[in-house]
């Protein structure tokens, strides 16, 4: 019998991939129908039946914007090297996301324990209210598809049995979504001299992912290999010189 599926190899998987946020969450989305993937199960064949018209490419130019409007309002200071962009909840919370710097640096582990406390861009910082007296951060970004995810399963009344894909779907989507949108970003607009400057999402709670790294030579998609004893080494010989 098939083994369940790991969302998170799957994300790599894709992000090896020179597609765009539409052809990998097309992808992703085959993969999960046919595959168990949380706890031994996946969500009744419908649902993902209603979603699957979803324009996944529809954030793309918004949250491009969001994020170099936010990137230059309040730029990020030098020992800012990571961002971590939240993955909602979309069966509790707005079809929302965020961004927080950490200054810790580690494209190539997936684990994200080696985070320490943000220093940049903090919830706490800009926060505006709601109509409906929630204050949410004034940094936050919407997220139409997710939102249409939310109506077409009608999360508001009921979860019912898409826990599966309520946990798989939005951590995919941002992954990719902000993987498209951080490619094209440009490295001035870090103060950080060291390389990489690390991308990467996750739920409040901390499962997530890392989807990139940038460095003045350019944007690579998905974790980086670990470096290795030779290549520590190196480095070190380079330091006494």
């Amino acid at each position: 019998m098939p083994q369940p599926i790991d969302v998170y190899e799957l994300i790599q998987t894709e992000l090896r991939t020179k597609h765009t946020t539409q052809e990998r969450m097309e992808s992703a989305l085959r993969s999960l129908r046919r595959w168990k993937h949380y706890n031994g199960e996946r969500s009744p064949l419908a649902s993902y039946d209603a979603i699957a018209k979803i324009d996944w490419s529809q954030d793309v130019e918004s949250t491009r914007a969001w994020l170099i409007a936010l990137l230059k309002a309040m730029p990020p200071g030098p020992k800012v090297r990571t961002l971590w962009f939240l993955v909602p909840e979309i069966e509790l919370n707005p079809a929302r996301t965020e961004a927080v710097g950490f200054a810790e640096c580690d494209p190539s582990d997936d684990s994200l324990s080696w985070l320490g406390t943000p220093n940049w861009c903090m919830p706490n910082q800009l926060r505006r209210l709601e109509k409906s007296g929630k204050t949410l951060p004034e940094t936050s970004h919407f997220l139409e598809a997710l939102q249409q995810v939310r109506r077409k399963l009608k999360l508001e009344k009921s979860l019912g049995k898409n826990g599966p894909l309520c946990y798989a779907l939005p951590v995919t989507y941002v992954a990719f979504l902000l993987a498209e949108v951080c490619a094209d970003l440009d490295r001035s607009l870090f103060k950080a001299k060291a390389d990489p400057i690390c991308f990467l999402c996750a739920f409040a709670g901390g499962d997530g992912s890392v989807f990139g790294s940038l460095t003045k030579d350019g944007w690579t998609s998905g974790l980086q290999p670990k470096p290795t004893k030779k290549m520590s080494k190196a480095k070190k010989k380079t330091k006494r010189r």
